[in-house]
Order: C-alpha cells, then sequence, then structure tokens
C-alpha cells in the first residue's frame, strides 16, 4: 500500500487526518497501465492519471492498494470510497458504481498479437481492412492462442475465446504471461493490447520483435473512466473528476506521457481520436 507523498496537506486543511475523506485507489499488476517494479515503478499510465487526480484533489486522502482486477470490482461494490482510475463502462458494472461522466483516458482497444516473423500465417484471416476476421480464425484449430482472465477484452474476442472448440487456448493469470509466452514460441497468437508488447521488450531488449493486429468486431479506440463505489464518498470524488475533465480542452499530462508506450503512428491515431480533441 502506497500513500502519495504530499497529500498530507490534506491535514492542514482539515485538522486531522480522520476528518479527510479517503479514496482508495485500486490498481492492478497491468503493465505499463500500473507498474510495479523495476526502475519503472509508479510510472506506468494509470499511475500518472491517479497521481494527477490526488493533485488536483487535496481535500481527499488519496492510497493506492494493488489487487486482482476481480477483487478490485467486489471491494468497489462493497465499500464507499474505493475507486478505479481505468474502468470500462459495462451495463453490469453501472449496479453498484458510479462513473465519471467523460472518459479519463483512451487507448487503443484489445488486438490479436503475434511474433512480426509470424505475421505471414495470419494472412488468410484478415479482411479488406487488414483486420483479423474470427469467423474465419476459428476454423484453424491448429494454432496455439493465449489471453488474461483478468480483464474483459471485448464482444468479440469474448465470444471467440469462449467457444468452446477453443481447445488450444491457455488462460493465463496475467497478460504479462500471455506475451512472455508469445515471446517464447509456447503460444501463436495473444488477445491484448498494443502497448504491452511495447513495455515488455522496454524489460526484455532482446526480446522477439512482435506486432498487433486489429480485429474485426472491436473498437479501435477504447475510452476508459473513472469508477467509484455508489455511495457519498465515491459520488463525491467523481463529481470532482468530472468538473475537472469538463475543463480539458487538451490531452492532460498523463495522456502525453502515455504516448511512450506506444508506436509513433498508433498514438497519433490515438491521439487524433481522443476525447479532448474534439
Amino acid at each position: 500500500m502506497k500513500v502519495k507523498q504530499g497529500l498530507l496537506i490534506a491535514l492542514a486543511l482539515f485538522g486531522r487526518a480522520d476528518a479527510a475523506e479517503r479514496i482508495n485507489w485500486i490498481v492492478t499488476d497491468f503493465p505499463p497501465g500500473h507498474v510495479v517494479n523495476g526502475d519503472q515503478a509508479g510510472t506506468g499510465i494509470i499511475d500518472l492519471e491517479i497521481s494527477y487526480f490526488a493533485d488536483h484533489l487535496p481535500e481527499f486522502i488519496h492510497v493506492t492498494k494493488e489487487t486482482a482486477n476481480i477483487r478490485a470490482w467486489a471491494l468497489l461494490k462493497q465499500k464507499d470510497g474505493i475507486c478505479i482510475a481505468d474502468a470500462i463502462d459495462l451495463p453490469e458494472r453501472r449496479q453498484f458504481a458510479v462513473y465519471t461522466r467523460l472518459p479519463s483516458m483512451a487507448a487503443l482497444g484489445p488486438q490479436l498479437l503475434t511474433r512480426r516473423d509470424q505475421a505471414a500465417r495470419f494472412a488468410p484471416y484478415r479482411n479488406a481492412a487488414g483486420e483479423i476476421d474470427l469467423n474465419e480464425l476459428a476454423a484453424n484449430a491448429s494454432l496455439r492462442a493465449a489471453r488474461t482472465s483478468d480483464r474483459p477484452l471485448g464482444v468479440a474476442i469474448e465470444q471467440f475465446t469462449s467457444n468452446p472448440g477453443q481447445s488450444r487456448l491457455a488462460t493465463l493469470p496475467t497478460s504479462r504471461q500471455a506475451v512472455m509466452m508469445l515471446d517464447k514460441s509456447r503460444v501463436d497468437y495473444a488477445f491484448g493490447y498494443a502497448n504491452e508488447i511495447t513495455y515488455y521488450r522496454s524489460i526484455h531488449p532482446d526480446s522477439a520483435e512482435m506486432m498487433a493486429i486489429p480485429v474485426a468486431g472491436q473498437p479501435r479506440i477504447l475510452y476508459t473512466y473513472v469508477a467509484c463505489s455508489d455511495g457519498a464518498i465515491g459520488r463525491r470524488v467523481i463529481a470532482r473528476i468530472d468538473e475537472l475533465l469538463s475543463q480539458m480542452n487538451l490531452p492532460p499530462p498523463y495522456f502525453a506521457a502515455a504516448g511512450r508506450w506506444y508506436d509513433p503512428e498508433d498514438f497519433r491515431e490515438l491521439s487524433a481520436h481522443a476525447i479532448w480533441s474534439r
């Protein structure tokens, strides 16, 4: 558990530590979103987003806690004052969570990841737009695949991976393991995010060159929101963050910093579609 230094200014505002309301930011080990270990610890995309909101909401005490994604949502459902900075807006979650009105971050959505030296194997399954047609891919039972069990990957990919016929699909606890298996040629492809490849190669520079291929039926741009528990504290936090987001007409610093994890062309595309460029 980490408490952001400098935020104890809230004590001066409220007199006592227990007089300030506490926000528990729940993060998962999902680099480059949240980076736990190594020289880059604390510099992930979501780490910087949380730091930005913490700096601009000094009336709250901000605490960061790490857990598995499924556990994060269970905590948010059970207790007030729990927030998640990279929340995908799903109808079932709105039964117990409140979301910001505007997205707080934009990312390229989940894609098919493979080694660059294996790209030709996927050419028969790409449509005219260059996207992977999962219906066509499903006909090849010899290819080995991997995905993480810890987060949703979009309707098209979820339907594909839930098909009982996908007997050569490895479901792993973390997406980092899926990328590692791809690097070691233990699987032929994985479903994940392009910036996961960039992060993996930053700490394993001798790893195989990998690439991301868009998937038909998947949104190219994925917007995420801040979600908090639907209680008095959670609603106050969301109202304050909505104020901040509504005042932005340029990408905030944490969005610009995300560019280091993207191919420059991909980041230009992402920036052009981002909510702040409207």
